[in-house]
């Protein structure tokens, strides 16, 4: 408990307010999980603490808080680092974990599996959705392949799992499985969107796919006051590198 109060607020002021503790067990033990091997398990006990670190739109600010400070010191980062988000999770979240020294029960340093991670380039990849719906955070909907959560909607996104190795709660509740907060009449109206957008899909005309993607979670409902402002709809929706990070 010591250990995610004194996390808890120093990833809020960093954006990352959307945070649901685990067991490592509920995630290991997950009928999508269990099957796949243990490239994509959290390496720990079962009843090892772990913590889902993700954002809604309040990370934007921060984000390019941060990204700015980069560029005064070099005017080309964002040339030499175009998965800009990528880095400023791992620096914050890095950052911050390295503060939890000497709290105590920390007695190892946690480790963190990060949500861009995969086979190809970690030899590892864990599936951030699953972590969601385990942790009772959000909702997984297999036929949208989307996390949805009940207040924000689609509008949040995951960065991490933090295992906090050595630190065991196995009195942890176990959160009551997460429900779908669509009806039966929306998730019908968004999935045939979605079914639309890939029927029509063509490599030749980025612009037009990317435009339907964003038709896609703009469709839904649920959540719609916590849309993500212009500017990081540009960042995560505009096919054109350039033209996407003329939005930082």
């Amino acid at each position: 408990a010591a250990i995610l109060s004194r996390l808890a607020p120093a990833l809020c002021a960093a954006g990352f307010e959307v945070q649901a503790p685990l067991l490592v067990r509920w995630y290991n033990e997950h009928p999508r999980v269990t099957p796949l091997g243990v490239a994509h398990h959290l390496d720990a006990d079962g009843d090892t603490l772990a913590l889902l670190v993700g954002n809604s739109r309040t990370l934007w600010r921060p984000f390019v808080r941060w990204v700015g400070e980069r560029l005064a010191e070099d005017e080309n980062y964002l040339s030499r680092h175009p998965d800009a988000l990528d880095a400023y999770a791992r620096h914050a979240v890095s950052t911050l974990l390295r503060a939890l020294d000497g709290v105590p029960g920390l007695d190892a340093a946690p480790s963190v599996v990060f949500a861009d991670e995969t086979l190809e380039t970690h030899g590892r990849c864990v599936s951030v959705a699953t972590a969601a719906h385990v942790a009772g955070l959000a909702f997984y909907d297999a036929s949208l392949q989307r996390s949805l959560h009940k207040a924000l909607g689609p509008w949040i996104a995951y960065r991490a799992v933090i295992v906090f190795s050595g630190v065991t709660a196995p009195r942890l509740p176990r959160p009551p499985e997460p429900t779908s907060p669509l009806s039966p009449a929306e998730a019908q109206r968004v999935l045939a969107i979605q079914q639309d957008c890939f029927l029509r899909w063509d490599d030749s005309d980025e612009q037009a796919n990317w435009g339907r993607l964003r038709s896609i979670v703009d469709a839904f409902e649920i959540g719609r006051e916590h849309r993500y402002e212009h500017e990081m709809m540009q960042f995560h929706y505009e096919p054109d590198a350039h033209r996407r990070l003329e939005a930082l």
